[in-house]
């Protein structure tokens, strides 16, 4: 793998890891996937609406998020699962695809 494609990889990782936190602080009412996008372009990660329903949909499939999606108006919004709760707490060991940083205490 090139230092290009690590790179890549270390980045969504890092991205993955910034999402979940942002859900995590919304607790039970959830955040837009517009406000997370914002957050992320605020933080300057190069990414778009895409790019975060994306990710959205991977911490969905490790059971980390669930996400309500609005056809007509096609707003998403992200909540925090029990699962995420505890990776973001660190009560259990961290899935493969999320750059959480070693804790500290």
């Amino acid at each position: 793998m090139s230092l290009k494609d690590r790179l890549a990889t270390a980045t969504k990782e890092v991205i993955r890891w910034n999402i979940l936190r942002y859900v995590y602080s919304a607790k039970e009412v959830g955040v837009l996937d517009r406000i997370i996008t914002q957050v992320m372009v605020t933080c300057e990660f190069d990414v778009t609406l895409a790019d975060i329903r994306g990710e959205l949909h991977f911490l969905r499939g490790l059971g980390l998020v669930e996400i309500e999606a609005e056809r007509d108006v096609s707003i998403w919004v992200a909540k925090i699962t029990s699962d995420g709760t505890c990776v973001v707490e660190y009560a259990v060991p961290c899935p493969v695809g999320l750059s959480r940083p070693k804790q500290e205490w």
